[in-house]
Formats: structure tokens, sequence, C-alpha cells
């Protein structure tokens, strides 16, 4: 048995991302039965960017809601930071400095900050306390002009007239309800066709609206509800679209232009504006919605970003701690360890081309645009509950310093004929890598436990490395690491050498 020849098993592609729907050992050798940490590109598999601090007088106080940056008229770029108890612009010093003033604020992870840019005017609300506003030159917040008290769980600017949603109107609790302002203003509530409507077709209460082209969607617990623009005195008609689907967290959909992604009790949904949607996360649908902590999943939190979508969801505590990446244009699905309160974009103010913007720059859930298209690419910024904010950039390959555990596992090879019933002995593990260094593991019970094969480094540009390792198995799967401190490693082909139907 010893004399039998070798025989290779190249895995040329790794591109195929996070996927548990198909048994292990039936699945193409493109996909993964396990990942952290490492996403997917269409040649490669890469370590996540890490992150850094952003700001020199850290932490703030209290949780991270939403980081938002918009562009004045005078084209001076704002960035500002809604934490649970107060709110702070980032100055040209890198300080951060409070602009909450004489107001309330009080959000928190069931009613966190969502804000709105209209006419030169920065909005937001924490569903607690009354409707804010800031012009971006004056010193504080203040609480919008009206003679009645507003509270609402979101907002949105839309067809040049404010729309607020889920509200409280002088102590009166209406949370179907849907009103809009005067057209050109975003606090005229009476005159010029200002109106209001109670979504009681379904008894749930609305939890988020976004804008998709000539309508805005009205998500409810269970249900979505199209309000289409007419124009006129009835400003908007609104149908009931979707029935016993709807959006499980206020933060838990994103904005692709032409359909929204969104997380319900289930799944992940997609919706583009008509009678259906489309389950977007079939590869992972065995897992996620199942280890969800059902107590916390309202705090989920989801951005888009390029061609990703992140859903950040509670898991191992209370907090979002485990983000679900789908790149929307390949199909696939690969997962994160990341932990945060509230979520962002960010720009860097100094570049010399961010004067091309127009507005807002960037937005919770990518509301505006995710400026794909654009030279400037917006990073993803987070918050933590101790009121750090963090900026998730490919230069940093720690997470503030604290070292990332990335993995890829693969699915499990059954090799050569009559398997089922014929052991392989199974030689070395050649791969094509490139980083600071990398270990591989290997399993024969499905992932249950891992044997040790090695560690080698790697070289700045890809190359070719070799493992040297000896068992017997009727399977076996593979898992690429690096645990070190401020390393990375991208992995683009592998290859298995094995002995067909030898035992040690």
């Amino acid at each position: 048995m010893g004399n039998l020849p070798d025989k290779v098993e190249y895995i040329s592609q790794l591109n195929g991302g996070l996927r548990l729907d198909v048994p292990s050992t039936l699945m193409k050798s493109t996909f993964s039965t396990g990942m952290k940490n490492v996403k997917v590109t269409k040649s490669s598999l890469k370590c996540r960017n890490g992150y850094d601090t952003i700001g020199n007088n850290l932490p703030l106080g209290s949780p991270i809601s939403t980081l938002r940056q918009f562009r004045s008229y005078d084209g001076t770029v704002h960035t500002v930071v809604f934490t649970h108890d107060g709110i702070y612009e980032l100055l040209n010093d890198g300080t951060w400095s409070s602009i909450t003033g004489t107001i309330t604020w009080n959000s928190g992870y069931s009613n966190p900050s969502k804000v709105s840019f209209i006419q030169n005017t920065l909005l937001a609300t924490d569903f607690s306390n009354e409707i804010i506003e800031w012009d971006g030159s004056s010193s504080e917040f203040s609480t919008i002009s009206t003679s009645v008290e507003y509270k609402a769980r979101d907002l949105i600017a839309f067809k040049n007239r404010m729309m607020y949603v889920n509200l409280i109107e002088d102590g009166n609790t209406v949370p179907q309800r849907v009103r809009w302002t005067q057209i050109g203003t975003y606090d005229n509530f009476t005159d010029g066709y200002a109106g209001f409507v109670d979504l009681v077709d379904t008894p749930d209460e609305i939890m988020a609206v976004e804008p998709l082209g000539e309508s805005v969607v009205i998500y409810k617990e269970n249900s979505i509800v199209l309000a289409s623009w007419i124009g006129g005195k009835n400003v908007f008609s609104f149908n009931t679209k979707i029935n016993e689907r709807g959006l499980v967290a206020p933060r838990a959909v994103v904005n692709l232009g032409n359909s929204h992604l969104f997380l319900s009790h289930d799944n992940v949904y997609r919706y583009s504006g008509g009678s259906t949607i489309e389950s977007v996360s079939d590869p992972i649908e065995v897992e996620m919605p199942d280890l969800i902590d059902s107590n916390f999943i309202d705090r989920s939190i989801a951005t888009v970003y390029g061609e990703e979508v992140w859903f950040i969801v509670p898991m191992d505590s209370e907090i979002p701690d485990t983000a679900y990446v789908y790149n929307y244009k390949q199909n696939f699905w690969y997962r994160h360890k990341i932990s945060t309160t509230g979520i962002g974009t960010f720009v860097n103010p100094d570049n010399k081309t961010i004067g091309s913007l127009k507005g807002d720059i960037g937005s919770l859930g990518g509301r505006i645009g995710n400026l794909e298209a654009s030279n400037i690419r917006p990073n993803i910024v987070i918050g933590d509950k101790d009121g750090y904010v963090y900026q998730i950039d490919s230069s940093s390959s720690t997470d503030n310093g604290t070292k990332i555990e990335n993995y890829w596992d693969s699915k499990d090879f059954v090799l050569g004929e009559e398997y089922k019933t014929r052991y392989n002995r199974f030689r070395s593990i050649d791969f094509d890598a490139r980083g600071d260094s990398l270990e591989v593991l290997y399993s024969t019970d499905g992932g249950e436990s891992w044997n040790y094969i090695g560690e080698t480094k790697l070289d700045s540009s890809y190359e070719w490395y070799t493992l040297w390792f000896d068992t017997s198995a009727r399977k076996i799967r593979f898992r690429f690491r690096n645990y070190n401190t401020s390393e990375t490693f991208s992995l683009r082909t592998f290859k298995i050498v094995y002995r067909e139907g030898a035992t040690r």
C-alpha cells in the first residue's frame, strides 16, 4: 500500500462564502462550513480590516448610538455622534465637543437616535424626547419650534418635506401614525397639505421608514406599507403590501437604491416595492435566526458599505456582537466577530475631493447613498458601550490594539472512488498565500475537534507553501487561520495531497 502514487485535489476557487444549508460533504469546494473575520473576494480570502479610535478625548461617557456626517451649504463638513445621553461634534483638532446644550437626550438600545438632513438642518429623534434640530453653525441643538410636543420613532426627508412615523403627540401615543409637514418645511404640521394617517390595517407598530423611488416604505413589526407620492392635496396613498413579515429592529434595514434589505424574525429579506419579498439568507438561515438572542434582537443594526451589507446581531451578549455580511452583488455571505452599540460612515474631511459631495455624506443604514460610484469611499464607524468611536480602516490589522482572530473552514472532502467505505491517507496541504503567517489545522469529524498541522511565515507576494502531516480518514476538512496580533493573510487556492484507499 505504501507504493501507491500520490494524488492531488486542487481547490482553485474559495469565493463561495459561508454555506450551512447543504451537507458539508456534498457542497461545492468554493463554499465554507465556518468562517470568522475573513471576507471573500472574487479572487481570494482576506482578513477583515481592524479599527482604531477617532478623536482624542474619548470615551464620551455613554454608549454610542449613531454617527452622521453632513455638509452644510457653506461647504463645511460636520461629524456628529449621538450617545445615549449626549451629542458631540468632532472639531478640527480631533476633540469631541458637546453640542447637547440644554435639551434632554436619553436614547437607548431599543430607542436609538435616528437622524435626517433637510434645508441645511440636521434633525434628530430618540423617541423619548422632542424632535431636535441643528444647523451646523449654532453652538448646540435645540427643540423644533411647534405648538404641539412631537416625539417620533423615525423621520425622513422626502419630496422636500419631512415625514415622521410612530409618534407621541402631546403625550398621546399613536404608534401607527405617519405625519408629514407642509412642503418646504420640517416643522409646519398644519398648513399647505400637511397631514397624517393612521395605518390600522394591521395592529403592529411602525419600526422604521425608508425611501424607494417615488415612494416611501413604512416597515412595521409584522407588515410592510408602501406610501406612494401622488401629489396634490392628498400627497400620499398608503397600501399594505406585505403581511406576516416585518422589521425586527429600528436599525435593521438598509437602502440599496432600487431595493431594501431588512432583518425579520426568521430571515433577511429583499423588498423592491411590490407585493412580495425575497429571502436572501438561505445559506445561513439554519444558523442566524436560531443563534440571535431573542431578548435583544431589537438592538440589531444594519449598514451598507460598497457591495456589502452588514447585519450586526446580538448572539453572545446583549449588545450586537456578530456581523453577518452579505455581498449583494456576488450573492454570498461571511461572518465577522465585532461588537458595537451604534454604527455610521465616516469620510475624512481633509480629503481634497470631499467638496464634490453634496448634502449628506453617509448615513445609518446607507439611507442616502453608499458613495460607491464616488472617488471617496467612506469607512464604517462603530461605537461601543463605553463611549468609544472607532473607524474600520484598511490600515489597521487590530481592533484598537486587540488581536483579530481570523479563520476559514473548508467543506468536508471525501476523495476518490467508493468513498463511503474507503479511507484515504492524507500527506500534505499546499496553499497559495501571502501576508504575515498562516496556521493550518484539519478535522476528520466534521469540525467537532481539530488537529494542528503547522504554521508558516508568509511573503508579501503570493507564494506556494507546503505543510506535511500524516493521517487516514474517510473525510477531512481544513482550517486556515491567524491568531497573532497585528497579522493578516490572504489565501487564493490550495491543494490536498493524498493516497487513495491507503491507511497508515
